[in-house]
């Protein structure tokens, strides 16, 4: 696995975090202004149930729904392939799954919980991957500046079991948390046509 490779995962990880964020909180922004404009006021309990029911149980969901996105060679981070990524239910962690066309394909796990918890200390980690309750895998992830890298080939069981799963657990030592897989088929899927 080249260090380009890392790189190139890393730094999508920084921006495709910040964009999705930012359209995420703009799309949150719409759905409370749409209740404002359909409701007698801000004061009224039809304001406040839109607002509860439309707009927090929206933005809960669209933090861990997955997209996906191509890397061009001839732009940073100068790699030919796709990425999917989504972030934690909790926000607090970004996954992101990148395969490249020359062979390379791994997961990052990025997010300020990993470097405010003990989970990073520049060593080997255990990471207990669960999708739906049932399909668990073990892997390992390495810590590289300040996230985990996973390596995983093209055909493991655990992206199969992420395409055709509805939720993903992750577990670490220091921290736990669970992802939606909603979209992942597509997004995953999308990455691997792409790269094979």
């Amino acid at each position: 696995m080249s260090r380009g490779f890392f790189v190139a995962v890393a730094a999508l990880a920084v921006t495709g975090g910040a964009a999705f964020a930012q359209s995420a909180e703009e799309e949150l922004q719409r759905c409370i202004f749409r209740c404002l404009y359909n409701s007698p006021g801000a004061e009224s309990p039809e304001y406040n149930q839109c607002v509860e029911t439309q707009c927090v149980a929206q933005d809960s969901q669209s933090s861990s729904v997955w997209q996906s996105t191509q890397l061009f060679p001839d732009n940073p981070p100068y790699l030919d392939g796709r990425v999917a990524s989504a972030s934690t239910n909790d926000g607090a962690l970004s996954i992101s799954y990148l395969c490249g066309r020359d062979g390379d394909s791994s997961m990052l796990l990025d997010g300020q919980v990993l470097r405010s918890t003990p989970v990073l200390n520049g060593r080997e980690h255990s990471i207990r991957f669960v999708v739906d309750g049932v399909s668990t895998h073990w892997l390992g992830g390495s810590e590289y500046e300040g996230a985990l890298y996973v390596a995983v080939t093209q055909t493991h069981p655990l992206l199969q079991a992420m395409m055709g799963g509805s939720t993903l657990n992750i577990d670490m030592p220091g921290y736990s948390t669970t992802a939606s897989l909603q979209g992942s088929a597509d997004a995953i899927g999308g990455a691997l046509s792409y790269c094979r």
